[in-house]
């Protein structure tokens, strides 16, 4: 029971690597849709979000259509403010790191405040930046995800043969 349960534990940690690297892999593709609404299709932040909240899963998805509710629902907020908002109503289901949140951060400060060829040029460093970033996350994930699932199944043998 008692490796079970550490076994059991490094597992979750695992699976929370992988979670954080399909959440920045949903943000990019986020920011991905939002420019292409901006620049060919000159399509308004609550349309674009919307269609983004369609090609995105998780977090980033629950994100996007409550900034796009929010933009409905109290004009005269800032696009970019309006996903901020949303994105910290969803933060403690996310698995996003606060480096990332600060990217995301940056980027919502100016969002919606600038003119449409400024936005796409601000989404695609956010894009530019949050490739490395997922390498990063992809190389930490294959390094410790191994060490996770075999320190919790160590140290929960280990305990069971102690407790004996």
């Amino acid at each position: 029971m008692v490796t079970g349960g550490l076994g059991g534990v490094g597992l979750l940690r695992a699976q929370s690597l992988s979670r954080r690297v399909e959440e920045l892999i949903q943000l990019r593709r986020a920011l991905r849709v939002i420019e292409a609404a901006v620049q060919h299709l000159a399509l308004p932040a609550p349309q674009a979000f919307e269609r983004a909240a369609r090609a995105t899963s998780g977090c980033v998805r629950a994100s996007l259509a409550g900034a796009a509710d929010r933009l409905r629902s109290g004009p005269g907020q800032p696009a970019g403010e309006a996903w901020l908002r949303a994105m910290e109503s969803v933060a403690d289901r996310c698995h996003l790191q606060p480096e990332e949140l600060g990217i995301f951060r940056e980027l919502c400060l100016h969002f919606g405040r600038v003119d449409a060829s400024m936005q796409v040029e601000l989404l695609r460093d956010g894009v530019a930046r949050l490739d490395g970033i997922i390498e990063q996350a992809r190389q930490e994930k294959e390094r410790l995800e191994r060490l996770y699932r075999f320190s919790g199944l160590a140290i929960g043998l280990a305990l069971a043969v102690m407790l004996l």
